[in-house]
């Protein structure tokens, strides 16, 4: 196996789905000076969300990531 490059980082979120990506945003948002790392071993996602979660994931979309202006486009 190759040697892979290390990287430092405050916090490593493993799994890069929609709650891992959503989880660096909002610590990001409220420690902008924390480096993040966030891991998956998949290259592409799917943008499916279950429909019992798509109010709830919407206000916390809007309200705590500050993503309103790219979701009501």
């Amino acid at each position: 196996m190759a040697d892979l490059p290390v990287k430092e980082c405050d916090v490593c979120i493993i799994g890069a789905g929609l709650t891992g990506g959503m989880l660096a945003r909002q610590l990001k948002l409220r420690h902008p000076e924390l480096r993040i790392i966030v891991i998956d071993r998949k290259t592409s996602f799917d943008d499916w969300v279950g429909e019992s979660t798509t109010e709830t994931w919407e206000d916390y979309a809007t309200r705590v990531l500050k993503l309103g202006p790219y979701l009501s486009t």
